[in-house]
């Protein structure tokens, strides 16, 4: 049997879930539910409904993490976001990347192994940290 996956999944992927007319809706659910029977586990963090905070997909997607049983850990929110902002200076990336960065940075504070996106600068950047990526067939195999 092979190693448990300790997998962040972020919002773009639990958005998808949360959408029946996504194209990745289905390919997504299936995937999620082949990792949980293999006993890989599923979290995310409070950046997630930070980022969300006032939007329609909000409540949407809090029932996509409770269907799936997907743990939401609270995190130094302000801690991660400064860090994420230093990153955007040093590096000169868009501002529109800081929630990007801060979930990449709250995978690694919660010793995840992989980050489940389906955004590429956060799939190239959790690589540059260290973590697995990609979308959730990538992440757990076909």
């Amino acid at each position: 049997m092979s190693r448990k996956i300790r997998a962040y999944i972020n919002t773009t992927v639990l958005i998808s879930l949360a959408n029946p007319r996504d194209p990745n809706y289905g390919g997504f659910r299936r995937s999620l539910r082949r990792a949980l029977s293999e006993g890989h586990v599923l979290l995310t963090s409070t950046i997630t409904f930070l980022e969300l905070y006032g939007k329609r997909s909000y409540d949407a997607v809090k029932k996509v993490v409770k269907e799936f049983g997907i743990k939401v850990y609270r995190v130094n929110e302000e801690k991660l976001i400064e860090k994420a902002r230093e990153t955007i200076a040093k590096h000169r990336y868009s501002r529109k990347r800081m929630y990007d960065i801060a979930h990449v940075y709250a995978a690694l504070a919660l010793k995840c192994d992989a980050i489940v996106s389906n955004d590429r600068f956060i799939n190239r950047y959790g690589r540059r940290k260290g973590l697995k990526t990609g979308r959730p067939q990538e992440v757990f195999g076909r």
